[in-house]
């Protein structure tokens, strides 16, 4: 998990959030042959970060962007594109939590904190669903 700023572009953090989930700098580890993303990752210095890796990207191009590379063979994957909707429902439970949906935390320590123990409480809920 990586945090910025509120006007801090997506892209930014593409090599931290990589280099985070330990695709960057390592041998020998299995690396995915797709990474999905929003059009918020639409930007050629991401393209070409997966390109240098071997990786394919599902990531729409923005209606303002120009394509200057070829699309894939087939176009544009639209059924693994769909299966990000695990991520994103992932976000949604985490706005359930007031604190994090309001960013009701001053500081960046304290937001990431909260931030985590939102995941641990979902992550507990959906373990054991039987306890209160």
């Amino acid at each position: 998990m990586t945090l910025t700023s509120g006007q801090a572009h997506d892209c930014t953090q593409f090599e931290a959030a990589m280099a985070a989930a330990g695709l960057e700098g390592r041998r020998g580890r299995r690396k995915p042959k797709r990474v999905a993303g929003d059009k918020g990752y639409s930007a050629a210095r991401v393209r070409r970060w997966l390109r240098r890796r071997r990786m394919l990207a599902v990531i729409p191009y923005r209606e303002n962007q120009a394509v200057h590379e070829p699309l894939p063979r087939g176009g544009f994957d639209r059924k693994t594109y769909r299966r990000r909707s695990a991520i994103e429902c992932s976000i949604g439970w985490l706005k359930w939590a007031r604190r994090i949906g309001t960013r009701f935390e001053k500081f960046a320590t304290s937001f990431l904190g909260m931030l985590k123990l939102a995941i641990l409480k979902r992550y507990l809920r959906i373990s054991f669903p039987n306890r209160t």
